[in-house]
C-alpha cells in the first residue's frame, strides 16, 4: 500500500515550489480574430498540504489562467487547485486565494468541495478511453488518447473544449483551449 502511495504521488509531482515553464500563442479574443501573440507563464506550486487522505496543491501561473482577453476583465482571478484523492486528480477553480488556510481544514470539507467535480486524471491511465463519460457520449467528460507514454486528455462542452497533454512524472506538457463561438485559441507547451 505504501509503495502505491509513492507511485501515485510521483505521477503528478506536486511538491511545494515545483515549477513548469510554458510558452505558446494566443490567437483572437472573444469577439474578433487577431494575429497570434506570444504567451508565457510559469506554473508553480505555491502551497501544498495533506488533509486526511487528500493531497492539495495551490497553483499560481497556470495555463488555465492564460486568457484571450487582452485587457483586465475586472473579475478577480480564480485560484487553481489540484487535489489528489488516492489515484484520482481533480482540478478545482476557487474564488479563495488561499483555500488551504481558509477552506480545507478537514477531509470532510475537501469532500464537500469536490461534490460535482470529476477527476481529469485517474491512474493508471494506460488503457483508459474516458473519465466520467456516459455511454456513447464524449461531451462534458474527459476523453483520453495515448501516444508514446503521453496522454491527450480532452474535455468538450458546447461552448468550448480544453486539451491537456499529460506525461506521468512530468505533469502537463501541453495545454490547448478553443472557444467554439469565437476565434479564441490558446496553445501552450512545456519548455522546461
Amino acid at each position: 500500500m505504501f509503495a502505491a502511495a509513492i507511485l501515485f504521488a510521483a505521477t503528478f509531482p506536486l511538491g511545494y515550489l515545483t515549477e513548469w515553464h510554458y510558452r505558446g500563442t494566443i490567437r483572437g479574443d472573444y469577439k474578433r480574430l487577431t494575429p497570434p501573440r506570444n504567451a508565457a507563464t510559469t506554473m508553480v506550486v505555491d502551497s501544498h498540504a495533506k488533509v486526511g487522505r487528500f493531497e492539495i496543491a495551490v497553483l499560481r501561473g497556470t495555463p488555465w489562467g492564460v486568457s484571450c482577453f487582452t485587457t483586465d476583465s475586472g473579475r478577480p482571478p480564480l485560484t487553481n487547485v489540484i487535489i489528489r484523492d488516492r489515484n484520482s486528480y481533480y482540478h478545482v477553480q476557487m474564488q479563495d486565494p488561499d483555500p488551504i488556510m481558509d477552506v480545507f481544514h478537514s477531509a470532510r470539507e475537501v469532500e464537500e468541495e469536490l461534490q460535482g467535480y470529476q477527476p481529469f486524471i485517474v491512474m493508471p491511465m494506460k488503457g483508459r478511453k474516458s473519465i466520467g463519460c456516459e455511454a456513447g457520449s464524449s461531451m462534458d467528460c474527459w476523453t483520453i488518447e495515448e501516444q508514446d507514454g503521453e496522454f491527450e486528455i480532452t474535455y468538450r462542452t458546447n461552448p468550448d473544449y480544453e486539451i491537456i497533454n499529460f506525461r506521468p512524472e512530468v505533469g502537463i506538457t501541453r495545454f490547448r483551449y478553443n472557444h467554439n463561438g469565437s476565434p479564441c485559441k490558446i496553445d501552450l507547451r512545456l519548455v522546461r
